[in-house]
């Protein structure tokens, strides 16, 4: 009460820092409510949380404070913390969050939207205070990192609380979204935008689609981009954009392999180091993505040398269980260029095991179970024993051993 109590509360406060912690620090306060009321775990998707009377309104109080300092604060502390903390209020407790009442009665949804489309316009009190005219639009300039990024987040999270039914909602995002992705902008904006959309992408399933057209170009040119960030998206946009269409992209995937090659072929010099070389493990899993959407589709012969070759994953470890399940998946069918790669897949596999590897504990499982399949086919089983045998570090040889034999 004493930080959301409407004109006396300090997210109310005229000082600017003051305002923005006390936001920042509500949305811990919904999650005490919550606790308080025995909800511990995250909603499931299309899930609306049964409120009680007195969480419902410690979180009403916290979601009309957030969108009421995007709609009228003019600093952009205050509002790139309200905005991060209505992305946590949003994870806590997902959609019964957004049908919480504004001021008018109607669900906050509506005015959380405006005040979106309020920022993405570059027309929030914000982003209007030290502007000499409130009509100016200089497409070149660089966005707010502050706000835009933040909101961005927002953006993508709200696609994960609605799924396809965001998709009203971002055909008029996107329009705005769109001059970030120019060319002539920087490319923390491009990457930005970018980004933006592989996260929603991800999220909205088929409806992709629509957006297709619009994307392959921005895609190419991303990944061709002389900066790293700005290609680790377009990559990661690839992969989103092709699990969520499925095979409706297949008529573009040769196009696709193209623009990924370059990406994927890891630079001599960060062969032996984990700083760096994001771009490249977003790229092997978006090429992973095609394989599974339709290995048919895709040239293997060609392909899967290329991706061995870069591995293992240097910074984006989370795109392991992707890649590595493909490679399972295509061995499982026994699919003939995996199986005439069968040596570097299984010394691919074993890698992630070894003690040294930065593998996700996914990627692990993955594996062992790969490795324990070969291991049990009169086929594949001299090779496996064969990579054990020509290991020259005993622990790896004994981790490898147990974690194959479970």
């Amino acid at each position: 009460e004493t930080l959301m109590t409407a004109d006396i509360g300090t997210v109310y406060s005229l000082h600017e820092v003051i305002r923005a912690e006390a936001l920042s620090i509500s949305q811990y306060l919904v999650g005490s409510a919550l606790r308080a009321q025995g909800i511990t775990e995250k909603p499931k998707f299309n899930e609306v949380l049964p409120l009680n009377a007195q969480t419902a309104e410690v979180a009403r109080l916290a979601i009309n404070a957030y969108v009421t300092c995007l709609l009228e604060d003019d600093d952009k502390l205050p509002v790139s913390y309200a905005t991060e903390a209505t992305v946590g209020v949003l994870r806590l407790a997902g959609m019964a969050v957004l049908q919480l009442p504004a001021a008018d009665n109607a669900p906050v949804a509506n005015q959380l939207m405006k005040a979106i489309h309020q920022i993405l316009a570059e027309k929030a009190p914000c982003q209007l205070k030290y502007e000499g005219d409130a009509n100016h639009e200089d497409d070149e300039d660089d966005h707010d990192n502050l706000v835009m990024d933040a909101v961005t987040d927002l953006i993508g999270e709200l696609a994960k609380v609605l799924g396809p039914n965001f998709v009203a909602y971002f055909d008029e995002f996107q329009k705005l979204l769109l001059k970030f992705a120019k060319p002539s902008r920087a490319h923390t904006d491009r990457s930005m935008a970018i980004g933006c959309y592989a996260e929603v992408i991800a999220e909205i399933g088929p409806a992709s689609l629509k957006y297709a057209e619009l994307l392959l170009p921005m895609i190419q040119l991303g990944l061709a981009d002389s900066m790293e960030g700005v290609r680790r998206n377009a990559a990661f946009c690839v992969g989103t954009l092709v699990q969520s269409t499925g095979t409706a992209l297949v008529p573009h995937f040769l196009n696709l392999l193209q623009w990924l090659h370059p990406v994927c072929i890891r630079k001599d010099a960060r062969k032996t180091s984990d700083m760096g070389g994001a771009d490249v493990d977003n790229a092997l899993a978006a090429v992973a993505r095609l394989i599974n959407v339709s290995a048919a589709s895709v040239p293997l012969a060609h392909v899967l040398p290329v991706v061995l070759a870069a591995l293992p994953l240097r910074e984006d470890t989370s795109e392991g269980p992707t890649i590595y399940q493909s490679f399972a998946q295509l061995l499982h069918t026994n699919d003939p260029t995996a199986v005439s790669l069968i040596e570097p897949l299984v010394a691919a596999f074993g890698e992630t095991l070894t003690k040294a590897s930065t593998a996700v504990e996914e990627t692990k499982a993955v594996s062992a179970a790969a490795l324990k399949h070969l291991a049990s086919t009169a086929q594949f089983q001299p090779v496996v024993m064969a990579y054990l045998a020509h290991l020259t570090d005993p622990e790896d040889q004994q981790i490898i051993q147990q974690r194959i034999s479970v």
